[in-house]
């Protein structure tokens, strides 16, 4: 196998399936990749030129809809365009959820309430 065939076939992005009784059994949680990334911060930037401060629940639904896979197909759950649906989710869920989906993309809790705007909405440790 070349270097290339290795280097595209390996499964190198972090993830962790999660029990959420609450929607019937596990979700697994993918790190994002390159192309992913890319979107969801031009996604943030935009929100930001033009002048509208998202609240932590919009951040947390924005990278949960890029980070929520099915467990056993392994393809993601929802589309970018689904986050106001999955903000309408319990809130508990979705920061027990974000916490995680944050940690596996090495989002500090400061880059996420920058991201934020530093809202009175944003997810917090607590």
């Amino acid at each position: 196998m070349s270097l290339r065939d290795q280097i595209i076939g390996a499964r190198d992005l972090r993830e962790q399936t999660v029990a959420v009784p609450e929607w019937g059994g596990p979700v697994l949680l993918v790190e994002m990749d390159g192309a992913t990334r890319l979107s969801f911060d031009d996604e943030s930037a935009a929100l930001k030129a033009d002048g509208r401060k998202e609240d932590g629940m919009g951040l947390a639904a924005r990278l949960l809809v890029r980070c929520i896979h099915d467990p056993e197909t392994r393809e993601r759950v929802f589309a970018d365009d689904d986050a106001p649906k999955v903000m309408k989710k319990n809130p508990k869920v979705l920061m027990r959820l974000f916490r995680v989906a944050a940690s596996l993309n090495t989002a500090t809790e400061k880059e996420v309430e920058s991201e934020a705007g530093k809202s009175a909405g944003a997810p917090s440790a607590g």
